[in-house]
């Protein structure tokens, strides 16, 4: 997860040759865990992926349908 002003990204790779995309424009600290745990339960589906990549082969619309699947 990376941070840029306040704009979180995520599905960056590790090697640094593909970027995270902004996917939140704002959360509130105490909204942390109920906003990344339904993206969390479905990567543990795919364990046999990195985050970033996990999060790559998704698309935009469905990571930001399961973010905002608790607000």
């Amino acid at each position: 997860m990376g941070k840029t002003n306040t704009n979180y990204g995520w599905g960056g790779s590790k090697n640094l040759q593909r970027l995270a995309k902004p996917f939140l424009q704002r959360m509130e600290l105490n909204d942390l865990e109920k906003t990344l745990q339904p993206l969390f339960d479905d990567w543990k589906s795919n364990l046999d992926l990195d985050f970033g990549d996990f999060i790559n082969t998704k698309d935009e619309n469905y990571v930001v349908n399961l973010l905002n699947k608790n607000q």
